[in-house]
Parts: C-alpha cells; structure tokens; sequence
C-alpha cells in the first residue's frame, strides 16, 4: 500500500511539472509575439515608407516564434511520457513482474 502512495505522487509531480511547463511554454510564446508586434509597430511608426517590408518580416519573426513554441511543447510532451513509461516501469519492478 505505501508504494502505492509512492507511485501516486510521482505520477501527480510528473503531471504537475509537465503542466507547469507548458504554461510556461506558451506564456513565453504569447510574450515573444506580443514583444515581436509592437517592435514592429513602433518601428513602423517611426519609417512609415517600410512598412510592408516591416509586415512580412512581422510574419517571418510570428512563425519563428509559433515554430520555436511547437518544438518545446514536443520536447515538453517527449519528456512527460518518458518520465511516465520510468515511474510505470519501476511499478513493475517493485511488484516483481519484471
């Protein structure tokens, strides 16, 4: 019973990393973007002839950035279900079905 315990907490701490850092993940994402436009914008402002050149590397630098963010939510997700498959492993272990 007490492993029991055990394994419970590790899966709630895994899960609770994993959610942790997801929200980290996309709040880093929507402050890159956020940053992104309105250094955009105040360059805009400030030569108004380049503004669609301005516009497109915008876009360039928004899908680097949702790119970047796909990656770290696939790293993220890789790292969660390989911590997942450990904690199941060493159940079987300790339960002698190995």
């Amino acid at each position: 019973m007490e492993y029991e315990l055990q394994l419970d907490e590790l899966l709630w701490r895994a899960k609770r990393r994993y959610t942790r850092r997801l929200f980290a993940i996309e709040r880093h994402g929507r402050i890159a973007a956020l940053m992104a436009r309105k250094r955009i914008r105040l360059q805009q402002e400030q030569f108004p002839a380049d503004a669609a050149e301005l516009d497109i590397r915008l876009a360039h630098q928004l899908r680097d950035i949702d790119e970047s963010t796909a990656e770290k939510h696939e790293r993220n997700l890789s790292v969660f279900l390989f911590r997942i498959r450990e904690i199941h492993a060493g159940r079987w272990t300790n339960l002698g079905f190995s």
